[in-house]
């Protein structure tokens, strides 16, 4: 029932998330000709994003890069960043998200950090792969659509967010993956999440009718 507003998914990127970090030496900024640990994390993040660029898919679209977080400074004693602005920062912090395409994988992003003549440490926290299911394929799926909400209404993959029956594609690789959920959208693990009864009643016909035509009931 998450937040899929009756509509079918067939497709989406895939999720990647990773952490970077760096550590050098702070200077005088009034000394400083360059910032060592930011310009070596825009070259890293720069080389990453002609990658992206580079992954096309006419449904899903491109990879997507997302810097989430990102922290610079030199710190004190008590471990909290210095609160003046004359050192340059002698470690660097990011968290990154990616929506991969098939072809983005994380061999792209670690020979990403060998172009690097910088002291660069990376932990991936998260990689899922993406799912693409024929329209052809889904006809029964479709079919029950038509049936029920007399339209056809489908999630855009290359916008939508990560579809958590995309993990099936690993176990089922050859199998035809689909979503079909009555949550309201942007409604999806929100503090007061709900559920109209109405489109709930739609689902629950939506899915009866799939059962009863693959089964022939």
């Amino acid at each position: 029932i998450d937040g899929n507003g009756l509509s079918l998914g067939y497709g989406c990127r895939g999720v990647m998330e990773f952490e970077i970090s760096m550590k050098g030496k702070s200077e005088h900024s009034a000394k400083s000709r360059a910032n060592p640990l930011y310009d070596a994390f825009i070259q890293f993040f720069s080389n990453l994003q002609v990658n992206a660029e580079q992954t096309n898919d006419l449904l899903l679209g491109k990879t997507s890069l997302n810097i989430a977080r990102l922290e610079l400074g030199t710190r004190q004693d008590n471990g909290q960043f210095l609160s003046t602005g004359n050192k340059t920062p002698a470690e660097l912090f990011a968290l990154i998200e990616a929506r991969t395409m098939s072809d983005f994988t994380w061999n792209t992003v670690i020979n990403n950090i060998d172009k690097q003549n910088s002291l660069i440490q990376i932990k991936k926290k998260l990689d899922e792969r993406g799912f693409c299911s024929s329209k052809t394929d889904l006809h029964p799926f479709i079919s029950a659509m038509r049936f029920v909400l007399e339209k056809e209404a489908y999630l855009d993959p290359s916008t939508f967010g990560y579809l958590d029956v995309a993990m099936l594609a690993d176990v089922y690789p050859n199998s035809t993956i689909t979503s079909f959920g009555a949550g309201a959208p942007n409604q999806a693990h929100a503090p007061n999440e709900y559920v109209l009864i109405r489109d709930l009643t739609k689902a629950v016909l939506y899915y009866e009718h799939i059962i009863s035509k693959l089964c022939h009931i």
